[in-house]
């Protein structure tokens, strides 16, 4: 049910399906959070991410009790395999990353698929690129609040980024921005979907096939007012 390190931790692993887990303290330094390290350790519901983190890999949180997250700065979610990192983490309510990232955000592949309890996640202020992966919020169908970051070189939502989000009614994307790529099916099925708010300030702009197919309640999607290369918006 509990367990304690005493010592600094470079790779946090170990405890995959150990469904009575409850509590991990520590003492020391955590630089990285192991693949599956905590996949289904359902009793697990909180667990501080120490400041030290620098890389949190595959599945680490899948399928835990972990009611909410908070990403250190600059911390890496890595995508080595399959990517998932809380995937069906069906207590997750809310996600915040801290600070400003120095060179870019990349949320991996199906990382909150399936979190069906999940309602905000709020995004670092800057960052050079941001990345929201294929399924990446996949099924999430309490969201309501994303917080884009305020600035960003490039936007790029991957298929299936928001497919199926049927609380989200508003999206803002970052207020400057020098390119977007909404890809294909990326809000598809967002049925109460009304408005997309595009940045102020933007370069290339391009909406991938289908990207909002099925969003029967939008009304609003005003490109950049002020923007310096081209809007391109493919089939269906």
């Amino acid at each position: 049910r509990e367990v304690t390190f005493l010592c600094n931790i470079a790779y946090l692993g170990g405890f995959k399906n150990c469904p009575k887990l409850e509590k991990v303290n520590y003492s020391g330094t955590i630089k990285a959070i192991g693949t599956e390290a905590f996949m289904n350790c359902v009793s697990l519901t909180d667990f501080e991410i120490p400041e030290t983190v620098e890389t949190i890999y595959d599945a680490a949180f899948s399928g835990s009790g972990i009611t909410n997250v908070t990403i250190p700065a600059n911390a890496y979610l890595y995508d080595y395999d399959y990517g998932c990192t809380f995937k069906d983490c069906k207590n997750l309510t809310e996600v915040t990353f801290k600070g400003e990232y120095d060179w870019g955000v990349g949320i991996v592949y199906g990382c909150f698929k399936g979190c069906t309890c999940l309602k905000k996640i709020t995004f670092p202020k800057a960052t050079r690129w941001f990345d929201v992966g294929t399924s990446a919020f996949l099924g999430c169908v309490s969201l309501e609040e994303i917080v884009f970051p305020e600035t960003c070189g490039s936007l790029d939502l991957d298929w299936n980024a928001f497919e199926n989000c049927t609380s989200l009614k508003k999206v803002e994307l970052p207020y400057t921005c020098g390119m977007i790529e909404i890809g294909r099916k990326a809000f598809k099925g967002c049925t109460v979907l009304e408005e997309i708010v595009s940045p102020n300030v933007c370069g290339n702009v391009t909406i991938m096939r289908q990207a909002f197919r099925g969003c029967t309640s939008l009304k609003a999607l005003n490109f950049p007012k002020f923007y310096c290369g081209t809007v391109t918006i493919h089939d269906d």
